[in-house]
């Protein structure tokens, strides 16, 4: 590919993918004039955010399919109504990517590429001539979302090739690169963040009307504590769980509820989220159109409903009845047709599963989006997991007791008793925090890291390689890259 070639697409992705307000501004751009004044670098930033929250929420954090509903369907949460009984079943292979509608969406590995257009972005910014502050702060946002990214990537597939500097820089035909190892990748995540943090801004210091949703160290110290954990990193994990709680300003909110009501967005038990704004086209969260069933009485009859999501009924009954998280979701409803839907009483709606409701019902929504941002990272998932680290490094203790009861009170469940060894805790947090997170994409990352997800794979599919704790590579990339993208385990 030419180097001219590829900064025009490079240009045109910034220009299709920029917010609509913004666009306009970029229309004229060249190759001579982009990175030249802080209006470009803004520009350039807004097409990396839109990689974190474009229609349905993009592929990372969306909605509708990629790495948010992945998590959950592929585990013992959710369900679908629609032609994805590949995620459920885990009969996914390397041509899945070009076996169903949804094509795109399924193809995990096409978001290597935003990978490429983020340290692109990085590296055209550093030669920028703005100002150092400024320049300093897009940077290390750009940094971020590319270590953000790069962790979802590795979650679901592993590493994935990374594309020199040099190469990026000056492009002048096609290369094809090899995986780096876990460790490198891993590494390179580390670097992303630790390299950003000193010029981040505090959670405190950003406006929440106009700056929800960018960079801040609140979410770069919840990056590193996720990757510690997933690497089983208890040391430094723990160090980040502390920094995070030593902030001081994260709280738990006292109605589980509240926490996903429209009305309180952006509360402070949020530590990541991705702002939604309906009144702008595909901009909208679009889970209660997903989720629910056509029949499900709203009081807002503009709500659009597509009865595609539920919650599946072996994980609703793993609830104590107490539980007021279960208010999320709605095991029984009685139709608009009349009828009274229930486990025993399915019906179309409920056949599979119960209505995964999460969200409170927008009374201001029109047709298929609300203004609900969608939550990504809160301050209890902080604290579970505070109370999983003390138990792997020491078993369990008053200590980790301690913060795994934090959350509690608001659940109307008494306080848990001190297990009597450390697999017994590891059980209990795991079902916490099932019932704490659901619908909200972190159970297959649980799974895999407490050792359960094996399991689960055979229980619904008992002919699966236990090797495909990772999801596939699509066949496509495998032959593109001519024998240097090695495929994934049990493919």
């Amino acid at each position: 590919m030419k180097k001219s070639n590829l900064l025009i697409f490079f240009l045109l992705t910034i220009v299709f993918s920029a917010c609509t307000l913004e666009r306009e501004e970029y229309e004229k751009l060249d190759e001579n004039q982009f990175y030249k004044n802080e209006k470009d670098c803004k520009a350039a930033m807004a097409n990396l955010y839109n990689f974190l929250g474009g229609a349905h929420g993009g592929w990372v954090n969306g909605v509708r399919v990629g790495g948010f509903i992945f998590s959950e369907m592929i585990t013992d949460i959710m369900d679908c109504y629609w032609n994805w009984n590949v995620l459920h079943d885990h009969t996914y292979t390397p041509t899945w990517a070009t076996d169903y509608a949804n094509q795109d969406e399924f193809d995990i590995f096409a978001i290597s590429r935003d990978l490429t257009i983020c340290r692109g972005t990085m590296l055209r910014i550093q030669n920028a001539d703005i100002s150092e502050t400024i320049k300093n702060k897009y940077v290390a946002e750009a940094r971020l979302i590319h270590a953000y990214i790069a962790l979802h990537l590795y979650k679901f597939i592993g590493p994935v090739p990374i594309v020199p500097d040099d190469d990026i820089l000056n492009p002048a035909e096609v290369k094809y690169y090899e995986r780096p190892t876990d460790a490198e990748f891993v590494q390179m995540i580390k670097d992303d963040v630790i390299a950003a943090m000193p010029y981040l801004p505090d959670p405190q210091e950003q406006d929440k009307s106009s700056e929800w949703g960018k960079m801040n160290t609140g979410i770069a110290r919840m990056v590193m504590l996720k990757l510690c954990m997933m690497e089983k990193d208890w040391k430094n994990a723990r160090k980040y769980a502390q920094e995070i709680i030593d902030m001081g300003c994260y709280k738990l909110e006292d109605d589980y509820m509240s926490i996903f009501a429209v009305a309180n967005r952006r509360n402070a038990e949020e530590i990541y989220g991705v702002p939604r704004d309906a009144s702008v086209s595909s901009q909208g969260n679009t889970w209660h159109a997903n989720s629910l069933p056509n029949l499900f009485p709203t009081g807002n009859v503009q709500v659009v409903k597509w009865g595609g999501y539920c919650i599946q009924w072996g994980f609703v009954h793993s609830f104590d009845k107490r539980d007021k998280r279960l208010k999320g979701i709605v095991s029984e409803f009685r139709g608009l047709d009349g009828i009274l839907y229930n486990e025993n009483n399915p019906g179309a709606p409920l056949r599979k599963g119960a209505v995964a409701l999460k969200y409170d019902i927008d009374p201001g929504q029109v047709g298929s989006g609300s203004n609900h941002d969608i939550i990504i990272y809160r301050y209890a998932d902080v604290l579970l997991s505070m109370a999983e680290i003390l138990n792997e490094l020491d078993g369990p203790t008053q200590k980790a007791l301690y913060y795994f009861n934090m959350i509690r009170p608001r659940t109307g469940l008494p306080d848990m008793e001190l297990p009597a060894s450390k697999e017994a805790f590891r059980d209990s947090i795991f079902i916490e925090r099932g019932h704490e997170f659901y619908c909200e994409g972190h159970r297959y990352s649980d799974m895999v890291r407490m050792g359960k997800y094996v399991d689960w794979m055979k229980k619904t599919n008992p002919t699966v390689n236990p090797s495909m704790i990772r999801m596939p590579i699509a066949d496509k990339y495998i032959i593109e890259y001519q024998g240097k993208l090695v495929q994934n385990p049990g493919y």
